[in-house]
């Protein structure tokens, strides 16, 4: 999510993998783990991750995991393939695929299909 394209976006996102493991202390001891937030860029620390008014976190991206739509009318950012980047709301969603049409666009002609777990909600 490092792309000119994704300035400016704020990506939902859910923290995971930072528990202790055996003799792994883990990242800030699992205190964040399952925590929900809004990516807002980048710093070179690590991903800048806001959990509320005012709580904010420099998360290294490996315990970064984008929120997948799963409702229709959600906006979403596309993560990977040819649409990368490029904004589109949900017409319907599945386990495996999206139906998604640009923003402000109306019918399914205008509707493409999508890998689910490719699209990352945005606000």
């Amino acid at each position: 999510m490092d792309a000119p394209s994704f300035r400016g976006k704020r990506i939902k996102v859910k923290l995971s993998g930072t528990l202790p493991l055996l003799s792994d202390p883990g990242w800030k001891g699992g205190k964040l783990e399952g925590r929900s937030g809004l990516w807002v860029g980048l710093e070179e620390e690590g991903a800048k991750v806001v959990f509320g008014l005012h709580e904010t976190a420099l998360v290294p991206g490996q315990y970064i995991v984008p929120t997948a739509p799963s409702l229709a009318g959600e906006k979403v950012v596309v993560l990977r393939g040819p649409h990368y980047g490029k904004q589109f709301s949900t017409v319907s969603c599945g386990p495996l695929h999206c139906t998604v049409r640009k923003p402000g666009t109306k019918g399914m002609k205008n509707a493409i299909s999508i890998l689910t777990s490719d699209l990352a909600i945005f606000c």
